[in-house]
């Protein structure tokens, strides 16, 4: 046949998602669905310089000499995302050659998109507290801290019961909202300790995304 057809038959990313900082290797399916030898392939990611992603102990280009007709075959890159890569899914676009049997050229372009994101780290803490003793009031001032790299959205703060103490705060739920990396937020609780607490046991629940839109939900 006349047609030169050369197309990307799966992509795999191991990590699905890298962590600024860490590195990813991206494996791209090809298949040559003509019934001709295709020559002189080449695959080039288009990295720009200011760009989240760098090749790792490799370039940015590969090349298959043949790939006969009904064949497929496997490239692989290694990439490094930056230090300071914002957290998101990032597109690389791909450009790709090729020859016929007859000398023809072909080139087209493609696109992959490649996560960047890191588990975030909340933690909540007691930043100040003017409880003294059991039997009577007393406030809270709850923080939580975002100590990761990735930043945090739609956080959610919601007591969980205890039968240490009586709530005096009107509510039992705050929203918190965006936390970013390397950022805290805080809430004051007024509280009443029952006569019977020797320790005070206060647990939270925390439900926030992180950049990626990934649900997480903690107690402490």
């Amino acid at each position: 046949t006349q047609d030169a057809i050369l197309d990307v038959s799966g992509i795999t990313i191991e990590p699905k998602m890298v962590a600024p900082g860490e590195t990813t290797e991206v494996s791209i399916q090809i298949k040559n669905y003509a019934d001709s030898t295709l020559r002189d392939i080449k695959f080039k990611l288009n990295l720009t310089g200011d760009g989240p992603f760098v090749p790792y102990q490799s370039s940015s280009q590969r090349t298959i000499p043949l790939l006969q007709g009904g064949y497929q075959d496997q490239l692989t890159f290694n990439l490094q995302a930056r230090p300071d890569a914002t957290p998101g899914l990032h597109k690389i676009p791909i450009t790709i050659s090729y020859m016929d049997n007859k000398g023809k050229s072909y080139s087209s372009s493609d696109v992959i998109a490649i996560p960047i994101g890191d588990t975030p780290r909340i933690k909540p803490y007691i930043k100040k507290s003017s409880i003294l003793q059991a039997g009577k009031e007393g406030k809270i001032t709850l923080e939580v801290a975002n100590a990761g790299s990735t930043n945090v959205k739609f956080l959610e703060l919601t007591l969980v019961p205890s039968e240490d103490y009586k709530l005096i705060s009107t509510s039992d739920y705050f929203y918190l909202g965006n936390v970013d990396a390397d950022d805290t937020q805080s809430e004051e609780i007024e509280l009443y300790i029952n006569k019977d607490a020797k320790t005070l046991n206060f647990p939270v629940k925390l439900k926030y995304l992180d950049a990626n839109n990934r649900e997480f939900q903690q107690q402490f």
